[in-house]
């Protein structure tokens, strides 16, 4: 699977009015299409919950129906697709810091609702070899560092009964920043990183650049790290050189637009 020109189809199925009218009209085939004209080779699809599941867990056939429509759009125009849970029951990163709300970490049933969805997505597209599965969007409490390695470890592991080929996406803490890569526990042979490099400031216009390691040291099951880090005048002087030395052996590829 190629995930070296992407862009991220937010604003869908995520972050959105969450209504089949919205669904129906937002994206259309024409605009895969577009994307993969432009030379863009995955499109990332942002997804809340509440497309997948009510607010007591049970299954939305119909809102799986909306993803599978998009999965099955990139196929025909040979595009691969990152399925990315955007928004968990129990944890939205807009709610960082509101332990009311964002009760994933310390919730025991929640956690379990957010494994189960996960082997509900991987029964879903399993046998798409087109598609990676993305965590969860931009864990960002510190404290929550321990417990997302443990959530981590027990998602892969119901993922990989069902799904044993499917890239893995995940990210650390502090909206995936560089310097929490070290807290994540990483139990893999391969490691794809992903480096997303966003302005301070809020904006549409984000823009990304894909390292991952060389193919001939591809050994299955592969994952995906993520990690972001703030677009600035500084930004070369602030990366530690030694890291992006490393990286950049590994393979250098494109950037999102």
């Amino acid at each position: 699977m190629k995930l070296e020109r992407g862009i991220n189809l937010g604003g869908y199925l995520s972050q959105c009015v969450h209504s089949t009218e919205h669904y129906d009209a937002f994206i259309q085939e024409e605009d895969i299409r577009k994307i993969a004209s432009m030379g863009f080779d995955h499109v990332r699809l942002a997804i809340d919950y509440e497309v997948l599941e009510d607010e007591y867990g049970r299954t939305r056939e119909e809102g799986f129906a909306y993803v599978t429509r998009v999965v099955e759009w990139c196929k025909r125009q040979g595009l691969n697709i990152v399925l990315d849970l955007h928004k968990a029951y129990g944890y939205d990163f807009n709610n960082a810091g509101d332990q009311k709300k964002n009760i994933l970490f310390t919730n025991k049933m929640v956690q379990k609702r957010f494994v189960n969805l996960w082997i509900k997505i991987a029964e879903h597209y399993a046998n798409e070899t087109h598609v990676a599965f993305e965590l969860l969007n931009e864990v960002v409490e510190q404290e929550n560092a321990e417990a997302w390695n443990l959530l981590i470890a027990e998602t892969v592991d119901a993922i990989r009964r069902i799904a044993r080929d499917t890239i893995i996406i995940y990210g650390g803490i502090q909206w995936n920043s560089v310097k929490t890569l070290k807290l994540l526990e990483i139990k893999i042979l391969e490691i794809v990183f992903v480096i997303a490099i966003c302005p301070i400031a809020k904006s549409d216009n984000h823009r990304f650049v894909t390292i991952r390691s060389k193919p001939e040291f591809s050994v299955l099951p592969r994952l995906l790290m993520e990690f972001q880090i703030p677009f600035t005048t500084n930004f070369f002087i602030a990366i530690n050189e030694t890291l992006f030395r490393l990286i950049f052996n590994s393979g250098v590829y494109f950037l999102y637009m």
